[in-house]
């Protein structure tokens, strides 16, 4: 959402208009007077933008012969090598060169424009730690696209891209080496989660670049669940640290926006973004609108709104050692950290509970219409026949794993079926229904536990597992997966947990100096205690946990 200001040449017109009311003149010259500011204030910044230009444009000169001597000239046009980075398909912009001398009159207003166009056509350079040697070289945007499917061309992905960036050109490239420091981490350590083009900071630089006018004419941007906070508040409302944290530019450590990556965005985002705050803060009185049109009361506190997946953490009671297990269409875990990993599968947030805590959500493509699959095959699509043979083989499945991804899977990013007998051999059919049901439910639920411990949950004595959706419904897989967690499993009776958490989060907000967290939940209905891992449990999967990261990492990089 943004507020875009008026237009300064309507404002004039108003302000000649013979008709105007007498009692109007001072508003208008108020609004004269600002917007002559601001426009000042605009000009003064295109000119310290010219001569940050000019000063580039110098230190190109002064640094030719050692890139040069670097092999990373304008003039041969050679790539820059990035080592330690993984086997991934990366798509780079076609590299534009920096001019090499820059004609700029203050007063020119063509020159001025001209140039203006002129940086609305570079690409967005990151920092580099060696800008001395690169100053020359073609500048180039980086973006990460995964492991592509087999058989994908370079020039099936150009296209594909171009016609999602129709005003850029690109270039693909697949990285030769892979290694434990890859660069296209750093930007999942700093923000939580690896570059993604729906987020919100890639939106805004696709803005910037195909609608400048727009972008600078723009005073604020909001999340929506600031925006909907700024009309109860009456003013613009601040992004909450937790909503904040999946836009890819906030510091998920800091808690503040991260300065090198808005100036890869656009100019002067931070400003535009405003602070962050914690997602518990008191913001103030509700405004005198709802207070004079809708009769609330006028001590009504507005407290920082939040988004879906935060909300669904407070709603559904999670605290440290919780894990919530969402058995639908897509399985999801919602993971309460202390400490988080460093991955490129799924996401960390910072917690809207405790500010010094993290969440983490990871999501499983292929959940209950997978399931469904294997039981119309094997059980005449009956739950009651699929949950007999479920419970007539013994926990470990004689060795036996199956991996099954009825869709291009996310985490791991595989698809189609491996069966693997006990020996790990690769095969192609089990040996009886039941063994290919348990293999099913086991190999998701094992999947699940080895990518939780991977971004940081650790397993241990007070671990408890919340299961939601319609898979929890079935006691027989729910208790699948309390042993493979070797944790009770509890189920809730309360529904909307998006919307019951953004209530406590009102109240935890408004009632945390005077009453703890629990206090404040202590309406909240209990959960319901379901399973019990057996004692053997944890002797049997923790092995099949450590052989399912074995299996995945051969899987992968065949």
């Amino acid at each position: 959402m943004v507020n875009t200001r008026k237009d300064a040449k309507s404002i004039n017109s108003q302000s000649q208009n013979p008709s105007l009311p007498s009692e109007w003149e001072e508003i208008v010259k108020g609004l004269i007077a600002q917007e002559t500011k601001r426009l000042n204030e605009k000009i003064e910044m295109l000119e310290k933008e010219v001569d940050a230009l000019k000063n580039c444009n110098e230190k190109c000169k002064c640094q030719s012969e050692l890139v040069s001597n670097a092999n990373c000239s304008n003039s041969n046009n050679e790539e820059l090598n990035i080592s330690n980075t993984s086997t991934e398909t990366v798509v780079n912009a076609k590299s534009i060169q920096i001019p090499e001398k820059l004609q700029y009159e203050k007063h020119d207003t063509s020159t001025r424009n001209s140039q203006k166009k002129r940086r609305r056509e570079m690409e967005i350079v990151g920092t580099s730690r060696n800008q001395s040697s690169e100053l020359a070289a073609d500048r180039k945007l980086w973006i990460y696209v995964g492991r592509c499917k087999p058989g994908l061309t370079a020039q099936q992905l150009t296209s594909y891209m171009e016609q999602q960036s129709p005003r850029q050109r690109f270039e693909v490239e697949k990285l030769p080496s892979k290694g434990k420091n890859s660069s296209f981490k750093e930007l999942a350590k700093i923000t939580g989660s690896r570059g993604y083009e729906r987020f919100t900071g890639p939106q805004i630089a696709k803005i910037y670049q195909t609608k400048p006018e727009l972008y600078l004419n723009t005073e604020r941007i909001s999340l929506i669940s600031s925006f909907l906070c700024s009309l109860f508040l009456g003013k613009i409302a601040p992004i909450d640290v937790s909503d904040g944290s999946g836009m890819n530019l906030m510091d998920i450590k800091s808690k503040t926006w991260h300065q090198p990556l808005l100036n890869a965005v656009a100019p002067d985002l931070a400003k535009k973004l405003g602070d962050t705050v914690p997602s518990y803060t008191n913001l103030g009185s509700i405004c005198s609108y709802f207070t004079d049109r809708w009769a609330f009361n006028s001590e009504c506190k507005i407290i920082a709104f939040t988004g879906d997946n935060p909300a669904s953490l407070i709603g559904m009671g999670l605290t440290e050692g919780w894990i919530a297990v969402s058995l639908g269409t897509s399985d999801t875990l919602f993971l309460w950290l202390e400490e988080p990993k460093v991955v490129l599968e799924g996401h960390i947030l910072c917690n809207p509970l405790n500010i010094d805590s993290y969440m983490a959500l990871l999501c499983f493509k292929n959940g209950s219409l997978t399931r469904e699959r294997i039981r119309n095959i094997c059980a005449e699509g009956s739950w009651e026949i699929f949950n007999q043979l479920l419970e007539s083989t013994p926990r470990g499945n004689f060795g036996n794993m199956g991996l099954y991804y009825d869709s291009q899977e996310i985490i791991p990013f595989l698809s189609g079926d491996y069966r693997f007998n006990k020996a790990g051999g690769k095969i192609t059919k089990f040996s009886s229904l039941e063994v290919e049901v348990r293999a099913l439910v086991e190999g998701q639920f094992i999947a699940k536990r080895a990518h939780a411990e991977d971004i940081g949950f650790e397993m241990g004595k007070n671990t408890k597992i919340l299961a939601t959706g319609g898979g929890s419904n079935n006691k027989s897989i729910l208790q699948v997966l309390s042993d493979v967690f070797n944790a009770p499993v509890y189920v809730q009776d309360a529904a909307d947990s998006a919307m019951l958490g953004a209530a406590y989060q009102a109240k935890h907000g408004l009632l945390r100096h005077s009453q703890t967290l629990t206090d404040i939940r202590l309406s909240l209905p209990e959960p319901k205690l379901l399973c019990q891992p057996y004692k053997d449990a944890a002797d049997i999967y923790t092995p099949m946990v450590a052989r399912y990261r074995n299996i995945i990492n051969s899987l992968v990089n065949n």
